[in-house]
């Protein structure tokens, strides 16, 4: 058994913490779905704006340009859903095997501070450090994770930046379609909706993901 591995056993890092970790993570997993709920809205839109094209005679080639961008950021979007779903997916397995092998390593302290006979003690120290060394992997894997969780959300808030676009063709189209204005209206608010949603959303993911990466960091300098 190592040093670290021993001060570990004697002095292990407080339980609130990787507790707080997985509840982040599962918190990322959470909005990850949500995430992939709000994409398949998003498809919504286009096949809206599709029907409308479809009626709107020779003015829907205007319109069929914007369901094109729509079909475009969905296609951006998509992928970087995906991903975020997998890495949600991987940090809450990885988050659930740690806080695991955490309850496993209190029992182990337990156990060593109501002592043992040195032949017992070796079996544990031996258990302990598999354990342990499973436990700061975990770490690491959750680090690479949320590191990988940034960078996704980083790209989908670049997406947004088109919608606004999307929204001004929309209003600007509705001039030559008087009858469809009540839709137009409604596929502009979807799409505002979405936008709004993905920042706010992000904005608050990222804070909860800074938090973690400190919690994550502060466990591996306990190592």
């Amino acid at each position: 058994m190592t040093t670290s591995e021993i001060e570990y056993l004697a002095d292990p890092p407080e339980s609130q913490l990787t507790s707080a970790l997985f509840k982040h993570c599962m918190d990322f997993t959470l909005s990850s779905s949500q995430f992939m709920q709000k994409t398949e809205e998003l498809r919504r839109v286009g096949i809206n704006a599709q029907v409308l094209a479809a009626h709107s005679g020779n003015g829907g080639r205007v319109l069929g340009t914007l369901v094109s961008e729509i079909g475009n950021l969905t296609g951006q979007i998509a992928p970087i859903l995906e991903e975020l779903s997998s890495s949600g997916a991987q940090l809450a397995r990885s988050a659930i095997a740690t806080t695991t092998s955490n309850q496993r390593l209190a029992r182990y302290q337990s156990a060593w501070r109501h002592g043992l006979d040195p032949r017992t003690q070796a079996r544990l120290a031996q258990v302990y450090a598999d354990d342990y060394r499973g436990m700061t992997d975990n770490f690491g894997l959750i680090r690479r994770r949320l590191s990988e969780h940034a960078s996704s959300l980083s790209e989908l808030r670049r997406c947004t930046v088109f919608i606004p676009a999307l929204i001004s063709l929309l209003n600007i189209t509705v001039a030559d379609f008087a009858d469809a204005a009540q839709q137009f209206h409604v596929t502009a608010q979807e799409l505002d909706t979405f936008r709004v949603f993905i920042l706010h959303t992000t904005d608050s993911m990222m804070s909860s993901l800074k938090d973690a990466l400190r919690l994550v960091d502060q466990l591996l300098l306990n190592e």
